[in-house]
């Protein structure tokens, strides 16, 4: 495992549920839970954020299995950058849309205004659509992604409950 993950990550417990083709684990958490420790939890709350069992996708680095409980950890450093692009990609599209179109209109009248919110609108579509992008190149390299730290309990069809020799690495 890199240095990146400490004290100063989100960390959460959850099921591997599945391992695809590739050795990807699909790990089960609730949602609640995972916030539980993050900064950003009355943010994710106040936009509505319901408590569910959501499935995370991973890189499975040290050999869990389905039924395997682990631990998953993703840097505050990264839920800060994610967060960034999130919001405030978007919201500099609103308002960089709203100055080019009230600077474009031909007076300050209630069309002049109109013409304003239409280019807000325009600048908000389009930082949205940056937003996406962005988020498309970076989750490519998976940098972003939670990591699997440990296994904390192998389940009974995965094998003993004794460590694996990847989990015995990490300690």
């Amino acid at each position: 495992m890199s240095g990146r993950l400490g004290s100063s990550s989100c960390q959460q417990e959850g099921v591997v549920s599945r391992i695809d083709a590739g050795g990807r684990a699909f790990v089960a958490v609730q949602r609640a839970e995972a916030c539980q420790t993050c900064s950003s939890r009355p943010a994710c709350v106040a936009l509505g954020a319901r408590t569910s069992e959501i499935q995370v996708e991973v890189s499975n680095d040290i050999g869990a299995g389905p039924g395997d409980r682990v631990g998953l950890a993703l840097p505050e450093r990264d839920i800060v950058t994610v967060s960034i692009l999130v919001y405030l990609v978007p919201t500099l599209g609103l308002l960089v849309g709203a100055l080019l179109g009230s600077n474009l209109s031909p007076d300050s009248s209630d069309s002049g205004n109109s013409v304003a919110l239409l280019g807000a609108g325009v600048g908000l579509g389009l930082g949205l659509l940056a937003s996406r992008v962005i988020g498309r190149i970076l989750g490519a390299g998976r940098r972003y992604a939670p990591r699997l730290t440990r296994i904390t309990a192998r389940s009974n069809a995965t094998g003993p409950e004794d460590p694996g020799p990847s989990e015995l690495a990490l300690r």
